[in-house]
């Protein structure tokens, strides 16, 4: 296919006994090799593949039974462990090399391999005091022994056991820890003595509460040593101090009160987190401020003149608001009662459509660059985000379908579709086919509306169950549905054929709504016991008769038909 240039270089031809374009060197054909790559490639498979009565020959020597017939040494070949019965899929590869096909057994191999002797867990046991009661199972698996030294039984992992640090008891762990750190009697004594505690209870350990009293206030309390020992003493008196080092003077706190609060005392002070009884010097009320929430916010002591001053300083003028809603399109009816930007108020929008809102609401609409009338914001919106009909006509083009019904809608409406592949034409939303949908007569999966189809009512004795299903009519048996069915012990009761499937979903989908809903029967089985799909689609056979969804399916098929 192009000029010679060299027995070195290559050339591109046609090979003539297969038809692919190669590039072979004319010094590399001189010496007799093939050379298209695919043709070789078969040839020297060919010469070296084993015959199929060799291959299992092979297999049987190894401990394998070959389930299906022989493809060649590197496609995985199905075949049963004779030692342990199990259906593995190995390589002949692997097998002519010397490799297991079987991983279970090859695991228990190794395992058995890397296992500990009896007579060394019992040394190791032994050497750390302990006495194996239980089982040895494994490294890393828990047994039960007996430790010498406290004698406790406990479960313990032997590689925790036979590892240098530590013993694996964790009874002897805590103990030998106690003791490690435990302090004597006169040693706590004196370091309570230190913090102004006195011991009054029996000494145990630092982490068991004992009775103590403290010499500055006399109060006697159930402490623990080791949070005393932290510098932690008294809590009573450290309150005490501490509420008298951040405590306000009464004379500051009234002076606050006035100025601040605007509110006069009408009880001694107590503290700044306590509640004091006064009166409000600008409307008299009777109120309950804290000390603490007028001298850190600088607030008023009243909570209603508070409101009422924050109202006012934010409240919009009348005038202001009115003049908001006309820019807005919005006409204010007369005699309308304004208080504040809450107030509803009733307007009359351009449209002629009568709108009742508030200021707040149309301040919040313009920031958000949205109407102040819901019926045309709706219709802007729809107008603004609706695709023009020749964008759905690219997207119909790009999934090989026309739009028939030129009368668009909207993406969310049904239109007459028609399939440039096979002709076939349905409603669809072109929502649908922009997300990805086509035409369910060429998609490779479910119903073929084009093709026959049948209805059927199956049921299992055993599982105590029905089930209602659709399916296109299988050109073999292995991809007929009823047949896997029946396989799993289904029995089938009733069959409706159809020329074409286009009502079969329609009228299966009928049959669920009332079953589901109406009569509130929900799946039986899981999807564990139907292996072949269609768990959904089952019924307990308690909950309703064979008799009854028989003429419910006749019924809805009868009604459908009539309408169509």
């Amino acid at each position: 296919m192009e000029d010679y240039k060299g027995s070195k270089v290559r050339i591109k031809c046609i090979h003539k006994v297969c038809g692919n374009v190669c590039y072979p060197m004319l010094e590399k054909v001189k010496l007799g090799q093939i050379g298209c790559k695919p043709c070789r490639y078969k040839t020297v498979s060919e010469k070296l593949r084993l015959s199929e009565a060799n291959a299992k020959k092979i297999m049987k020597d190894a401990g394998y039974i070959p389930l299906e017939p022989y493809t060649n040494a590197l496609t995985k070949w199905k075949c049963k462990h004779i030692p342990c019965g199990t259906v593995v899929y190995p390589l002949l590869n692997q097998i002519q090399q010397g490799s297991g096909g079987c991983f279970s057994c090859g695991h228990i191999a190794t395992g058995l391999k890397r296992r500990n002797s009896n007579s060394t867990v019992l040394d190791v046991l032994s050497a750390n005091q302990f006495t194996l009661i239980g089982k040895y199972h494994g490294a890393e698996k828990k047994i039960r022994v007996r430790c010498e030294v406290c004698g406790n039984e406990i479960l313990a992992i032997f590689s925790v056991i036979s590892r240098k640090s530590g013993r694996g008891c964790k009874p002897c762990a805590v103990n030998e820890s106690r003791l490690r750190y435990r302090m004597d009697l006169k040693e706590v004594q004196s370091r309570l003595k230190a913090s102004s505690m006195k011991l009054l209870g029996e000494y145990k350990n630092s982490n068991t509460p004992v009775a103590c009293k403290c010499l500055k206030c006399g109060v006697v309390r159930n402490i623990r040593i080791s949070v005393l020992l932290k510098g932690s003493g008294c809590r009573p008196c450290a309150l005490a101090v501490a509420g008298k080092k951040r405590r306000t003077s009464e004379f500051i706190a009234l002076e606050a009160m006035r100025k601040i609060g605007k509110v006069e005392p009408l009880e001694p002070y107590q503290n700044q987190n306590t509640r004091w009884k006064s009166r409000c010097l600008t409307c008299g009320s009777i109120v309950y401020p804290r000390l603490g929430s007028i001298t850190g916010r600088k607030g008023l002591g009243c909570e209603h003149c508070a409101n009422k001053l924050r109202g006012i300083s934010k409240r919009v003028p009348q005038a202001k608001a009115f003049a908001l809603f006309i820019r807005n399109d919005l006409i204010p009816l007369p005699d309308q009662n304004y208080v504040d930007a809450e107030s509803r108020i009733e307007c009359f929008h351009t449209c002629g459509k009568k709108v009742i809102t508030s200021f707040r609401l149309v301040h919040a609409n313009m920031s958000k660059q949205m109407g102040s009338c819901r019926p045309c914001g709706a219709i802007k919106s729809a107008n603004k985000q609706r695709f023009d009909i020749s964008v759905i006509d690219k997207i119909y083009k790009s999934r090989a379908l026309t739009l028939v019904d030129r009368n668009y809608r909207g993406a969310q409406y049904k239109h007459q579709t028609l399939c440039n592949v096979c002709a076939y034409q349905w409603e669809t939303t072109p929502s649908h086919v922009s997300f990805g949908s086509g035409c369910p007569n060429c998609a490779k999966g479910g119903i073929k509306p084009n093709l026959p189809g049948y209805i059927y009512l199956i049921t299992h004795s055993d599982l105590n169950a029905h089930k209602v299903g659709i399916a296109n009519v299988a050109k073999t048996k292995l991809s007929d549905r009823l047949y896997h069915h029946n396989k799993q012990g289904w029995v089938l009761v009733k069959r409706w054929d159809f020329v074409e499937s286009h009502n079969i979903q329609t009228i299966e989908k009928q049959v669920f709504k009332i079953l589901r809903k109406e009569m509130d029967i929900p799946p039986y089985l899981a999807k564990d016991d139907m292996p072949f799909g269609g768990w959904t689609e089952t019924l307990s056979a308690d909950a309703i008769s064979v008799t009854s969804l028989f003429k419910l399916i006749e019924i809805e098929i009868a009604a459908t038909v009539s309408n169509k």
